[in-house]
């Protein structure tokens, strides 16, 4: 309320009681004149002539008048006071801070990109939703599902609850000479494929993360002619990594969605530029574009950044969902060359 509007509901009700209380003080005064007319003319100076008559002829007023002043008090609370309070409550509810909204479920954020680069690049989009779980495939809130905010930091796979964290983890290894670390829904390599983006935010992004998978499994298909041999050079051009990662691939495709990937459509239109520039570096059993970090569905999930470390094992998930272990690659050998 501004001070004016203080001022008009001040006025207004000292006015509605003025009004309320006029039949009594006209009656007091009309009284009290006429008994000091008497005791002038008569000389009678009886205190109790003074105040009885005048008390007795107020209350008679009131009792008269009751309807009059409850009409006028009931006009003052609907026209000034409602209306004032009506306004300040508006006005707080205005000022209120809005419930936050419900954040994204970082799940369906990979979910949703990865839908979208599939139809976007001819990609049967359960495999790329196969990919994104054999790459970061988490379980959180009994679901097993992909998490955006995951690392594979040579070899070390992470979950963080928030791409900040998860920046500020990775510009600190970077700070202490990590080179090559996988981002993001599908694991993107950032040392062969991070001149591509512009920033590692735009990197971690979904959207651009999947986009990019997308086109580098049509550049692999076109290159392949199928999708079995694209899903496993996704992972590594090493024949027996490649074997391995593409049936994982092939077998959550498969329980997830009745996808036979030796089936799968080929992609419509002319085959994607090459993704990646300059030579290819020796093949290796690192040599793998996204190294694949998801551990959690043996081991549980890790919050706040834990990390797990995988064996090189083959081991049939208690689920029944995946029939390897998440990342059975992580702890072999490192190669001489850099890491892919």
């Amino acid at each position: 309320m501004t001070e004016g509007e203080i001022i008009d509901v001040l006025r207004e009700g000292l006015w509605a009681a003025f009004a309320a209380s006029l039949p009594i003080l006209g009656v007091a005064l009309v009284v009290g004149l006429a008994i000091g007319l008497l005791q002038a003319l008569t000389s009678v100076q009886e205190m109790t002539l003074t105040f009885v008559p005048k008390l007795a002829a107020m209350a008679v007023a009131y009792w008269i008048s009751m309807g009059f002043m409850g009409a006028i008090f009931v006009n003052f609370w609907r026209d000034t006071l409602v209306p004032m309070i009506a306004g300040g409550a508006v006005a707080l509810a205005l000022l209120a801070p809005l419930p936050a909204a419900a954040a994204p479920d970082p799940a369906a954020l990979c979910e949703a990109a990865g839908a979208r680069a599939a139809r976007a690049e001819g990609v049967p989009p359960e495999l790329m939703r196969a990919i994104s779980l054999a790459e970061t495939g988490t379980r959180r809130a009994g679901r097993f599902a992909p998490w955006p905010w995951t690392v594979n930091m040579e070899g070390e796979g992470r979950w963080f609850d928030s791409p900040g964290e998860l920046l500020a983890w990775v510009r600190g290894r970077q700070a202490a000479g990590a080179r090559s670390f996988d981002l993001g829904c599908f694991q993107v390599n950032h040392l062969w494929h991070g001149e591509h983006f512009d920033s590692l935010e735009a990197m971690l992004d979904p959207e651009a993360n999947a986009r990019y998978a997308a086109r580098f499994l049509r550049a692999l298909h076109a290159e392949a002619g199928d999708w079995e041999t694209a899903a496993g050079r996704y992972h590594s051009r090493t024949p027996e990594l490649a074997r391995r990662y593409r049936m994982r691939v092939a077998e959550i495709a498969a329980r997830l969605d009745g996808l036979d990937l030796a089936a799968a459509p080929a992609p419509g239109g002319p085959p994607p530029a090459p993704l990646a520039s300059g030579p290819r570096p020796p093949v290796s059993a690192f040599d793998a574009p996204a190294g694949g970090v998801s551990l959690a569905l043996l081991l549980g999930p890790r919050r706040g950044g834990a990390p797990h470390r995988a064996a090189p094992l083959l081991t049939r998930s208690a689920g029944g969902l995946l029939a390897r272990s998440a990342a059975p690659l992580l702890v072999e050998a490192r190669p001489a060359e850099p890491p892919r």
